[in-house]
């Protein structure tokens, strides 16, 4: 038989119900997911000062940022962010890397102290600092080559190694000793990966450039115009064993040999003050540079050789701060821009175009969604 319940009990069960839900929902998602942020439309926040993006990639739409107000992480390709800053005991963080072996697994480097792990994709973090300590760490990188193997790198302690993901770490500066025993003359800037035949590991400090081979005894300083002078940026293109290295003085060099020997190519940049280098996801011979100040983010079609400003009407350009491609998107990029370097762009179309960042990022068409 059916039963008639009276519209004004129906009414108020379903209130009751509705109620116990969203309370219960909130104390299961407060610690994960505390404070929504973002520049895009519905954000209740501005963002925090971005120190790098990071990105899944099987998903392109899942967005990593470390800031100097912790973890936040997007789910719609930058279009809403969400804090997850439960475990980390350091909310300044410098840098994300996502490991390419074990699905879920990220470190985060602590700018004031340490290393942080997560195995559930980010949601909660655990100290992995064993080894390293209490210094701060700028960057975390994976080797792409070798799984569970990971790099450290710290402004004031050096190259750390890992074998087994990032849970524990030793020193790895055979051959820096001179660097190390200058506390707060010398600072270690940025860390890169080489493939190839005979690959190695690239190191930038403000007094000079470092090189070592896989299985090599040593680091031992690199030659050509690089010689003697520090880095702010280093990065591999893809599919070679040719780099690049921004400078805070000298502009851009480059290196068709693994980091043996370098040459200039600052001459076609208005500034010798390179913040940060990118190549494009899609095309390795397409580079951009934010080259602050003044200059902004500019672009290469040609490996680096030449540039060419992206868009100079917006005034945000002059402050480009960071440069970061998202894998297989065809030419999708984001830009880090502002005194604050709060303000996010994106551009679909390899840089031919920026979305604002006041308006709604639109979501990234024809891919996969989280």
């Amino acid at each position: 038989m059916r039963h008639h319940w009276p519209a004004a009990i129906s009414f108020t069960l379903l209130l009751a119900i509705a109620a116990f839900a969203f309370y219960y929902a909130r104390q299961g998602t407060t610690a994960a997911e505390p404070t929504a942020v973002g520049t895009a439309e519905g954000a209740q926040q501005p963002l925090p000062f971005i120190n790098h993006l990071a990105f899944d990639p099987t998903n392109p739409q899942h967005v990593f940022m470390a800031s100097r107000a912790g973890i936040f992480i997007s789910h719609d390709g930058g279009r809403t962010w969400n804090e997850y800053n439960r475990g980390l005991a350091d909310t300044d963080i410098a840098h994300i890397a996502l490991d390419p072996y074990r699905q879920g697994t990220l470190l985060a480097a602590g700018r004031t102290r340490g290393i942080y792990r997560s195995t559930d994709g980010g949601s909660s973090w655990q100290p992995a600092s064993a080894g390293i300590g209490e210094r701060p760490v700028s960057q975390v990188v994976f080797d792409p080559r070798t799984s569970g193997r990971a790099y450290a790198l710290s402004p004031t302690g050096g190259v750390f190694r890992s074998a087994d993901g990032g849970q524990r770490w030793e020193a790895y500066n055979e051959g820096l000793e001179g660097l190390l025993s200058r506390p707060g003359a010398v600072s270690f800037l940025h860390l890169a990966v080489v493939p190839g035949g005979r690959p190695a590991l690239v190191v930038g400090t403000t007094a000079g450039t470092f090189r070592r081979e896989e299985g090599g005894a040593t680091w031992q300083e690199v030659g050509g115009d690089l010689a003697g002078k520090g880095i702010t940026s280093l990065t591999v293109l893809p599919g070679s064993t040719t780099l690049l290295a921004g400078s805070d003085r000298a502009g851009v060099f480059t290196s068709a040999d693994g980091g043996r020997t370098w040459y200039s190519r600052g001459d076609a940049l208005r500034t010798d003050v390179v913040a940060y280098l990118l190549p494009d996801p899609a095309n390795p011979r397409v580079v951009y540079a934010a080259a602050a100040p003044n200059s902004g983010i500019v672009k290469s079609t040609d490996g680096g050789l030449t540039w060419q400003a992206v868009d100079t009407a917006m005034a945000e350009w002059r402050w480009g701060r960071i440069l970061a491609g998202v894998p297989g998107t065809g030419g999708t990029v984001y830009a880090v821009t502002g005194e604050a370097a709060n303000r996010l762009y994106r551009s679909d179309d390899g840089g031919l175009t920026w979305l604002k960042p006041m308006a709604a990022f639109p979501p990234l068409s024809g891919r996969r969604g989280s």
